[in-house]
């Protein structure tokens, strides 16, 4: 067989098997990188065996060998070869099965195979690139015709790997750069978060100043929380002096029936006034109200309205409802904490 002395990859040759040129630098592989190779070779006959695993081994790669079909693939699976050098013809289980069952496993399915075989036919061929094998090498096997196809898969073998680290890589750093961008929006959000409370509460400070009286105060302070934090109902109880009852004595509903003039026996909900009583605000969904007659699930806040220099001590409790899903965020509960202290002024 003759070559021609080219620096890209030629078909040569008489026969149906294509022949790289020896003498192709493409991908620049290097003896350092045969050393890091390991090569398994599958053929049932120990002579062919013998003169693949000498040649190869002389030129620096690590050579793995096999004489069926069921070896190479328990070889495949614990030692991972860069590269399988697989006969066709084998008993048992052939080299087009064996390459069937390499490419169905995860673990094995990327490793490049070369067929070797007597079989020149192009179906035969064609079958074997169906299968997942990359290239055919026809018997009787020349050295240099080995060495040339083994260097170029393997460096095929190594851009691809390359190609998949970098895109891994960008991967990452597309997460990662979404990750910050997500950060600074969550963090841009809180910080408008916290400007709007500010100006909200200022808003309200100075709308239930200018009030009058502390009936006016009071209604003020409920429509104002209704339109500001968008909730269903707000409204204000107020307990009597030995403080066993509440009673609804302002309130801004947009969807509900209004119950001002309500009044409910602090001892039928004791749970929830305990903590009211000992100026604790608290959350809580889905709670039966007597005040709630059409059953509807509601996320509710309640805060007390106590005096800040406990003068006047718990005079009542400030309600806001909202649907279920709208959770009260941290925000919203010190708006209403503050504007509760304002009416207790």
């Amino acid at each position: 067989m003759t070559s021609s002395p080219t620096h890209s990859p030629k078909f040569i040759g008489s026969n149906n098997s294509p022949k790289f040129d020896p003498s192709s630098d493409i991908g620049k592989f290097t003896k350092e990188d045969s050393k890091k190779a390991v090569i398994l070779i599958v053929d049932d006959k120990p002579s062919n065996l013998q003169v693949l695993f000498t040649y190869l081994e002389q030129v620096g790669f690590k050579v793995l060998v096999a004489q069926n079909g069921e070896s190479a693939i328990k070889i495949a699976e614990f030692a991972l070869p860069d590269l399988i050098l697989l006969d066709i013809l084998m008993p048992g289980i052939n080299g087009f099965d064996t390459c069937r069952k390499l490419k169905a496993q995860a673990s094995t399915q990327d490793i490049p195979v070369i067929f070797l075989t007597a079989l020149s036919e192009t179906v035969n061929q064609v079958k074997g690139f169906e299968l997942g094998g990359v290239d055919y090498i026809t018997k009787p096997i020349e050295q240099e015709e080995v060495l040339a196809r083994i260097k170029t898969h393997l460096t095929l073998r190594k851009m691809r790997q390359r190609l998949a680290e970098q895109n891994q890589k960008l991967q990452l750093e597309i997460i990662q750069r979404k990750q910050v961008e997500l950060q600074l929006q969550e963090r841009t959000s809180q910080l408008e978060k916290v400007l709007n409370f500010k100006a909200l509460l200022r808003r309200i400070t100075e709308k239930i100043r200018d009030s009058l009286d502390e009936s006016q105060i009071l209604q003020t302070a409920t429509e104002e929380l209704a339109v500001a934090l968008q909730v269903e109902c707000c409204k204000i109880e107020l307990y009597n002096s030995s403080q066993t009852t509440a009673t609804i004595a302002y309130e801004t509903s947009t969807a509900l029936s209004k119950y001002q003039g309500t009044t409910r026996k602090i001892i039928d909900s004791p749970q929830i006034y305990q903590q009211l009583l000992q100026k604790q605000t608290i959350k809580f969904v889905n709670v039966a109200s007597e005040f709630n007659h059409n059953k509807r699930r509601f996320s509710y806040l309640a805060c007390p309205i106590f005096e800040s220099q406990g003068i006047k001590g718990i005079i009542g409790n400030l309600w806001l409802l909202r649907a279920p899903a709208e959770i009260f965020e941290e925000f919203e509960v010190k708006l209403v904490q503050q504007v509760a202290a304002q009416c207790a002024i």
